[in-house]
């Protein structure tokens, strides 16, 4: 009698949705060694100017390198915002790059790393510095009722410990809105419940928000 009612059986389908909601890893994260094995906890970072990667670096008709750069500092804001938030004391990307031009250190360079945590250390007295690299961003096209295709970003993002710049933990965050309709766990995962279409800015901002409740940092107070 009890699977004949209907108001039962959608009172079990939302309460399956919010519990496999809990089970989707918006985040892929790992965790280093290092990060293990010291007991230095990390409350104040210095954010490097995200980069361009992946897909975005590819030119055409809706996508210049001006406006890739654009998206890599759009992504960058966000994950600082999403940071302070938590209470987590930032040293802003444009504080930073200055900082990096005078002392003439391109953190783009893999062997600079030791430098820019060096350099974070001594002159923000951080205790760890985030870099990222934005990989994707797609606009939505049509209207969050009734768009035509989903916006869709990707874009990862490394920790290490200042000074000794060893890697503490790595995040990915790749997401394509799904609907509804095709996957009912995914109703409680994106701002508005999933009721709408995000925008691309929208995802970004909710996947920076995701990613700086990954990773393993401390608020100061």
């Amino acid at each position: 009698m009890s699977g004949r009612n209907p108001a039962r059986r959608l009172g079990l389908l939302v309460l399956a949705a919010a519990l496999g909601a809990c089970g989707f890893d918006t985040v892929r994260g790992q965790v280093y060694p290092a990060a293990n094995e010291s007991e230095k906890v990390v409350t104040r970072v210095a954010v490097v100017p995200f980069e361009v990667g992946g897909d975005l670096q590819r030119i055409g008709p809706e996508n210049t390198p001006a406006k890739a750069e654009e998206i890599a500092k759009l992504v960058t804001r966000y994950v600082t915002e999403a940071l302070m938030g938590r209470g987590i004391q930032v040293v802003p990307a444009d504080d930073f790059r200055v900082a990096l031009a005078s002392a003439q250190i391109d953190a783009t360079v893999a062997e600079n790393r030791r430098p820019v945590a060096n350099l974070a250390a001594f002159e923000f007295g951080a205790d760890g510095v985030i870099t990222g690299v934005v990989t994707r961003f797609r606009e939505r096209t049509g209207q969050a009722l009734a768009a035509a295709s989903p916006a869709s970003v990707g874009f990862r993002v490394l920790l290490v410990d200042a000074p000794a710049a060893r890697r503490l933990w790595s995040g990915t965050f790749e997401e394509t809105q799904q609907p509804i309709n095709e996957n009912v766990l995914n109703m409680r995962r994106y701002p508005g419940g999933g009721t709408r279409w995000l925008t691309g800015e929208e995802l970004a901002k909710w996947g920076a928000d995701e990613m700086s409740k990954s990773m393993p940092v401390k608020a100061s107070y």
